[in-house]
């Protein structure tokens, strides 16, 4: 490009060259095209065909590009298939964990809800009974703030933050909620559980947000 000489040896020289040396059938295939433009279609077939037959040449053969073949699609389909697979799993190596073992305590929490609901036969509401409503506020407040935990999470992971970033993240998320299902089930005060529940959430929400702003 620029001042700089193109790729050599030039075509029309080396078709010249090669009929001088006795080849009067050619061939002449593009790989570096997928598709037909100009360069092809008027340089490649048309100008240097003439060249090469004006040397001393007999058969000339431009094998055309695959364009909009079915072939040629099947093949950018499952090559565009493997690059995003191999795009997504290379990103995603630390909140699939994570998503995953919460999204088990999830169900769990609801579980424990559901017994509750069984145990006091009572279908809507809490009933103003102690241990269903103690199991509807742990559900509520994983609920509450997890899903923004992941999606900051997921946002760190895509913008290539560090692995301990992202695991102290994740821990500290793990470590607050369960602690705070503990700290609640026991009491429905105050308790140790309990505050480092929400101090541990929110130190995992605060950093989380200011890593992504710093990046």
């Amino acid at each position: 490009m620029g001042k700089e000489q193109w790729l050599q040896p030039y075509t029309d020289q080396l078709l010249e060259k090669l009929s001088s040396q006795g080849i009067k059938k050619l061939q002449v295939l593009c790989p570096a095209f997928s598709a037909a433009c100009l360069e092809t279609l008027e340089e490649i077939a048309v100008e240097n065909c003439e060249v090469f037959l004006h040397a001393g040449g007999e058969d000339y053969q431009y094998i055309k590009a695959l364009n909009d073949s079915p072939c040629h699609i099947q093949l950018f389909q499952a090559a565009g298939a493997a690059a995003t697979t191999r795009l997504v799993s290379m990103i995603l190596t630390v909140v699939p964990y994570y998503a995953a073992a919460l999204a088990l305590m999830y169900v769990g929490l609801a579980g424990l809800v559901i017994r509750q609901r069984f145990k006091s036969r009572i279908g809507l509401g809490d009933g103003q009974q102690p241990d269903l409503v103690k199991a509807v506020r742990i559900h509520g407040n994983f609920a509450e703030y997890v899903p923004l935990l992941l999606i900051l999470l997921l946002l760190l992971e895509i913008q290539g933050a560090a692995l301990w970033q992202l695991h102290v993240i994740g821990g500290l998320t793990l470590l607050g909620r369960v602690s705070h299902a503990i700290g609640l089930s026991k009491s429905s005060g105050t308790s140790l559980p309990r505050m480092i529940g929400m101090m541990s959430t929110f130190i995992a929400l605060l950093s989380a947000a200011a890593l992504l702003l710093w990046r």
